[in-house]
């Protein structure tokens, strides 16, 4: 599938969790018949929409789950692939705002 446009997140609002990132979170942006597909290779993050707007709202929610689950979490705990990911998440220097 051919990579339509980029999109950046400057911050992740989920409604449970509102993140600052200082560094963008790019979003590339594909589309096929039926759905906006928006992926971050790096970060291993591959969403979809039937539109734009859904396809937004579940990439939010699956960086939101990455941060949590991998971000928030001691190393010890976690695995190689993890341990990648978390190193990746902190060079968008995410801080925790008010939601």
């Amino acid at each position: 599938m051919k990579v339509d446009s980029e999109k950046e997140l400057s911050e992740v609002d989920t409604g449970e969790l509102k993140l600052k990132l200082e560094k963008p979170l790019t979003m590339s942006k594909s589309e096929d018949s039926k759905y906006v597909h928006l992926t971050n290779r790096r970060l291993e993050i591959w969403t979809f929409g039937e539109t734009y707007e859904e396809a937004v709202e579940s990439f939010k929610e699956y960086f939101r789950f990455l941060y949590e689950a991998y971000y928030l979490e001691d190393d010890e705990g976690l695995g190689e692939i993890a341990m990648r990911i978390k190193k990746r998440i902190g060079e968008l220097s995410p801080t925790e705002v008010e939601a």
